[in-house]
């Protein structure tokens, strides 16, 4: 092979070979820009899918805000408020979602009427009430029993649910104040599963839930002289009058005219043998509700006596209560010579019938308070005089557990001497077979006022009839179911003023150990803790504080 051709030949291999690599590099160029192109590609679909995922779920979110302030405006009404102290539901939810709490002795949102039902047992069955009411009942039961997939209410165009409620007291169980956890999920659209998909978000609200003191005790502020749920007949009443007639359907209602002159308080000197005080020209005020007021609980009556309470088996044997050897409520014995002490509390235990003899005297020192727990049948006959002997101070609290009040003619209780003071002294709780077990009477007891006596008393008989004859005259207060009046019309003066109520009740239900923590409603105050998480199709468990 020549020279030449050998040099032609190199060269054209060699120019293929710089052709060959330079499409080589070509190709690779083209790869190159084909994966950063459809890298881009997918890295701006990524971002919009986030920016939409975003958006749902800043919207769900909002959604889930928006329907837990709807919880939490409900439960801040004041008919609503014993609902905090509850949990949505005491058993665990299933997986769906749904409570599957059951049982008359379960109380939660899933059961919000066993609530009710202990309220209004607390309140003398009355049906003027303002704990949860029916419309309440029916609004949260709704709202805790749904599960997934019908729990979803509607608000714009999204949905939120309740996923939990749990509330931990500071004290007693149901009881305020306390801390409470709020749990709800948002999604968004009104249709299709609810899932992450939709943006699903769930808000997570620790809630303060502060005490109510001005709900406890829970006294009507208008101090009646005379309250109950149906009127008959007349009587000769100067007194304020609350007419709760209206609550239930065939009771009568009090009649305007009925009512006269609000004598001044306080009475100053009453008269005995049934006449008539001095009365101002100040008119009673006169209340007519429809719902709202309930009567206040009756105060505990214990099953058994405790050791530090006095048993007897009759009330024959003493002529004065407390007497020497007497067991006050901190196991200390009375001593009729020893220096008085402060704030004692006798409790008497009447297991048989209680038949007063006349000039029986209660609280030997001023500060006395007797609780007389009356297990069978109270006789205040004709002619007895019944009065405390420790000065306007001393308190006397009489529980007729099965026994109607039956004040014979002529009779008297209070005070020699009465005066307005007197009728806070004196104060008689009426019971029935639905407060405490009872076989062998009547569920609805009696008060029966005859002749001309004079009581200067609180009687609080809230499943009574109170049948008045002849001309007695009462001095104080009367709460019944019932107000009936025969002949001649009885008369009825305003002696307590509401801070009287109010001390009266606050002390029976201190010194018997009354809880009433179930009326003590309290509200929602600050919010502790807010958080918010993603969830799936499934629920996401809410725990106690």
């Amino acid at each position: 092979m020549n020279a030449r051709f050998s040099y032609l030949w190199l060269r054209y291999l060699n120019t293929k070979r710089q052709g060959g690599f330079a499409m080589m590099i070509a190709i690779v160029l083209g790869l190159v820009m084909l994966v950063v192109g459809v890298t881009l590609l997918v890295q701006s679909s990524g971002n919009q899918t986030k920016t939409i995922s975003k958006a749902k779920s800043d919207k769900a979110f909002s959604i889930a805000e928006a329907g837990a302030t709807q919880y939490v405006d409900f439960l801040n009404k004041k008919a609503n408020r014993i609902l905090l102290s509850f949990d949505d539901c005491v058993a665990t939810r299933d997986a769906n979602g749904s409570c599957p709490d059951s049982g008359t002795g379960t109380k939660s949102w899933s059961l919000a009427d066993n609530i009710l039902t202990a309220v209004s047992n607390l309140q003398g069955g009355n049906a003027c009430t303002n704990a949860t009411g029916s419309t309440a009942v029916s609004t949260i039961q709704t709202w805790a029993n749904a599960n997934n997939t019908t729990g979803w209410r509607t608000i714009g165009d999204g949905r939120f649910k309740l996923v939990g409620y749990k509330y931990t007291p500071d004290g007693a169980a149901n009881s305020v104040p306390g801390t409470a956890v709020l749990a709800v999920q948002g999604i968004n659209g009104t249709t299709g599963t609810a899932d992450s998909a939709n943006g699903g978000t769930q808000v997570q609200m620790t809630l303060r839930i502060n005490s109510n003191p001005s709900s406890t005790p829970p006294i009507p502020q208008s101090a009646p002289g005379l309250w109950a749920r149906s009127f008959s007949t007349a009587a000769d009443i100067h007194a304020n009058v609350l007419d709760s007639s209206g609550c239930t359907s065939g009771n009568t209602p009090v009649s305007s005219s009925l009512l006269n002159y609000l004598p001044s308080l306080p009475l100053g000197t009453l008269p005995n043998g049934n006449h008539t005080p001095a009365l101002s020209g100040t008119m009673g005020q006169l209340v007519k509700e429809t719902n709202g007021t309930p009567f206040p609980p009756l105060p505990y009556y214990p099953a058994t006596a405790d050791a530090n309470t006095n048993t007897l088996s009759n009330c024959s044997g003493k002529t004065a209560y407390p007497a020497n050897g007497d067991k006050d409520a901190d196991g200390n014995t009375f001593n009729s010579s020893s220096p008085p002490g402060t704030g004692k509390v006798y409790k008497y235990r009447i297991t048989g019938g209680c038949t007063l003899p006349s000039g029986v005297t209660f609280g030997s020192r001023g500060d006395d308070r007797v609780i007389m727990y009356i297990d069978s049948t109270l006789d205040i006959g004709n002619n007895a005089k019944v009065a405390t002997s420790g000065g306007t101070q001393a308190k006397v609290q009489w529980l007729l557990r099965t026994s109607d009040l039956d004040l014979g003619g002529n009779s008297q209780v209070g005070s020699a001497s009465p005066d307005a003071s007197t009728a806070t002294n004196w104060s008689f709780f009426l019971y029935s077979c639905t407060d405490v077990a009872c076989t062998s009477r009547k569920s609805s007891p009696e008060v029966s006022l005859r002749g001309t006596s004079d009581y200067y008393a609180f009687i609080f008989a809230p499943y009574a009839t109170a049948d008045m004859r002849g001309n007695p005259k009462i001095a104080g207060a009367l709460w019944v179911n019932r107000f009936e009046t025969n002949g001649s019309p009885p008369k009825i003066f305003q002696a307590m003023q509401q801070n009287d109520f109010n001390q009266l009740f606050s002390g029976v239900y201190s010194d018997t150990g009354t809880d009433v923590s179930l009326l003590q409603n309290g509200y929602i105050g600050n919010t502790v803790a807010f958080n918010k998480t993603s969830f799936n199709a499934s629920v996401v468990p809410v725990a106690a504080p």
